[in-house]
């Protein structure tokens, strides 16, 4: 199987300070090779016409060269705003149509 995979990168907050990075997986376990990519696209185009990310890559995400930028409607997909997010330099979009590894850190790893 795999999966279709989308890195909502940001930072986090610990008693008012900045402290490093989190992020988000949604995945399609039942997602085919052959499908993951169609959907992948599918899903950004839906996330660029509600305005939730920005059409325009830009050097934003961990792990890859570039990500999909907070839209003028990210607010709409997140349960708190936050004040200086276009600011950050993490807080993109990565979107991955592949079979991957999940370390969840306390719970193990998950091949999906």
């Amino acid at each position: 199987m795999y999966n279709l995979e989308a890195h909502m990168h940001g930072s986090s907050y610990w008693e008012g300070q900045k402290m490093g990075d989190y992020f988000q997986i949604i995945v399609d376990k039942d997602a085919t090779e052959k499908d993951a990519p169609v959907l992948g696209s599918s899903i950004r185009d839906w996330l660029i016409l509600e305005g939730i990310i920005g059409r325009e890559m830009k050097d934003n995400v961990l792990g890859s060269d570039l990500g999909y930028p907070p839209g003028p409607n990210y607010g709409k997909a997140v349960d708190e705003e936050i004040d200086n997010l276009q600011e950050l330099w993490t807080n993109g979009l990565d979107i991955i149509a592949k079979r991957t590894v999940f370390n969840s850190m306390p719970g193990g790893v998950e091949l999906v």
